[in-house]
């Protein structure tokens, strides 16, 4: 898949400078609620930043698959978009945990549909941008879902994992004992894992957030992640920043630890291959 050229026009006249000034207003919004306390304020504006850099990993995994210039205003959008919904999220729930409060993927679809500038352009550029960020977060993508619609799904779920990745990491590396806190996860940052997450794994299968008990279980969710990469560009940062170690030398020592060690190895090496 890395290797074909996909050239897809853009319908909407609205550029991403216009979305970009309308996102940032929008988390203002938020920032000056006086209803806010600190911790609401960092958790807001981690979301901000995540969004900025998924929206240059967009650009990255674009110009590596080979995208027609036209489309990356629409990549852009689409990543500087995703996370739209953290805002209202954490400042109701004062959680990024979706099972414990709300689908942000959902919520952020409504918000760009009722709230941004994209709902006076052309409806099918928004239903592409809305499905986007609808199934970002999603364990898996539909079958149904055009292939347009798809690519720009996948790119928008690689770009958000590769994020999370450079976030998550040099926390497990500092702040061993605070994971659930920085990461606002509000899961124990210590514990075994799961057996139902280790079967996962183990089965090369994604993880639903649902059923993490703890961080040691989120670990492995996020090293999971690699099951759903779509692009050889998006493995190669993902090795070039060295995640996946990273990952496997903050994880205490379990029973299965090399085996789930060894699975994801192998399982990218292939996927390098391959493509």
């Amino acid at each position: 898949m890395a290797k074909e050229k996909f050239h897809i026009l853009m319908e909407t006249p609205i550029s991403y400078a216009t979305i970009q000034q309308w996102y940032d207003e929008y988390f203002h919004s938020y920032l000056s609620r006086p209803s806010l306390n600190e911790d609401d304020i960092d958790a807001i504006t981690l979301k901000h930043l995540h969004s900025y850099r998924v929206m240059d990993l967009m650009v990255t995994i674009a110009t590596g698959i080979g995208i027609s210039p036209e489309d990356l205003e629409l990549a852009k959008i689409i990543g500087i978009l995703h996370d739209v919904a953290r805002f209202s999220q954490y400042t109701q729930y004062h959680t990024m945990h979706d099972s414990r409060s709300i689908d942000h993927g959902e919520l952020g679809a409504k918000i760009i549909r009722e709230e941004s500038p994209l709902s006076q352009g052309s409806p099918t550029t928004l239903n592409l941008i809305c499905l986007a960020v609808l199934y970002h977060n999603k364990l898996e993508i539909p079958d149904d879902l055009t292939p347009r619609e798809r690519l720009f799904c996948q790119m928008i779920r690689d770009a958000d994992k590769l994020d999370v990745f450079a976030l998550a990491c040099p926390i497990y590396q500092k702040f061993p004992d605070q994971l659930g806190e920085k990461l606002k996860m509000h899961l124990p940052s210590h514990g075994d894992p799961t057996p139902e997450v280790i079967a996962a794994v183990l089965r090369k299968t994604s993880i639903d957030v649902s059923i993490l008990q703890n961080m040691t279980d989120f670990k492995l969710f996020q090293l999971a992640w690699v099951f759903d990469f779509n692009f050889s560009v998006s493995i190669d940062i993902l090795q070039t920043h060295e995640y996946l170690q990273i990952l496997f030398d903050s994880l205490h020592l379990f029973p299965e630890k090399d085996k789930v060690v060894s699975t994801i190895t192998a399982y990218v090496s292939h996927f390098l291959v391959r493509d």
